[in-house]
């Protein structure tokens, strides 16, 4: 049977605690939870982790949360501040998810602008930051992200952490993302053989062929067996809008072709009911394909 995991972005539009988070998912069909991006900032996580939460976990890219509301990753950031602040706050979780057993720290590869301090997501439509007008060459946003996924590398490996980068994909913000294009990825995977997998997002990487031209099936052929996992929501073909799944959704046209690896479902502003037919549909795809065999 396929893993789900469920992204604990899925409540509210606002910064929440993690506890409050965790304390909603008693009952549900569940194998696994990511600790996701949308979490203030408490004292003693690892504490409220014990309490909350015994099952299997991912931590995703700014988890745990920083003080700093306004920090945003960018392992491509031409900032030095930004970039330092950047590989520090990963490294630190890296620690956290080594210290909390998590299976997998998941992270996002970079852009060629930094985001806006305190800018937010609208509702209903798009979860892309706002970014600065000025952009950096891609092949010297490439190397930086390279180099700062090597020096993760060797932090995740030296604490015993798996390491994944997330796939990039963008209708609405085009010219700024990083590892879209399967060319990108055959580079990245010279410069870094071993140790770094795909969390593979299937919306950004849908996106992404609309933008570069190429197959889901044709990336998923290449690089399928550097997944880690899959995060999977729904859209409406040009929004990055995490909504949940419904039954005509795209994420069905895909899945087959999927590797047997955890699926992430990562949703935003959603009810836990709507999170339940999420995984009632996911689980029943599954037991009607095995049923067909």
């Amino acid at each position: 049977m396929r893993q789900i995991f469920l992204s604990t972005t899925f409540h509210g539009t606002e910064p929440t605690k993690v506890d409050e988070v965790l304390r909603l998912l008693k009952g549900l069909d569940i194998d696994g939870v990511e600790l996701g991006s949308t979490h203030s900032w408490q004292p003693d996580l690892v504490g409220v982790l014990q309490r909350c939460w015994h099952g299997a976990v991912y931590t995703h890219n700014f988890f745990p949360p920083a003080r700093d509301r306004n920090l945003v990753i960018n392992l491509a950031s031409k900032d030095e501040v930004v970039l330092e602040r950047s590989l520090e706050h990963a490294e630190r979780c890296i620690d956290f998810a080594a210290e909390i057993g998590a299976e997998l720290y998941t992270v996002h590869p970079g852009f060629l602008a930094d985001a806006e301090p305190g800018s937010r997501r609208e509702k209903g439509r798009c979860y892309d930051f706002a970014f600065s007008p000025e952009r950096t060459a891609h092949d010297e946003a490439f190397s930086r992200m390279v180099d700062s996924l090597k020096l993760l590398l060797d932090k995740a490996t030296k604490r015993g952490c798996n390491l994944a980068v997330e796939t990039g994909g963008s209708l609405t913000r085009q010219g700024v993302l990083l590892l879209e294009q399967p060319e990108e990825y055959e580079q990245f995977f010279r410069e870094i053989p071993d140790g770094v997998m795909l969390n593979f997002n299937l919306a950004h990487t849908v996106f992404a062929t609309k933008v570069h031209d190429f197959s889901v099936s044709e990336f998923v052929q290449r690089f399928g067996e550097r997944f880690a996992a899959v995060e999977l929501s729904h859209n409406d073909g040009v929004l990055d809008q995490h909504l949940p799944l419904i039954a005509d959704s795209y994420v069905f046209d895909y899945m087959d072709a999927l590797p047997n690896v955890p699926l992430i479902l990562e949703f935003r502003d959603v009810s836990l009911d709507e999170v339940r037919e999420s995984i009632r549909l996911v689980r029943e795809h599954f037991r009607e394909r095995r049923g067909a065999c």
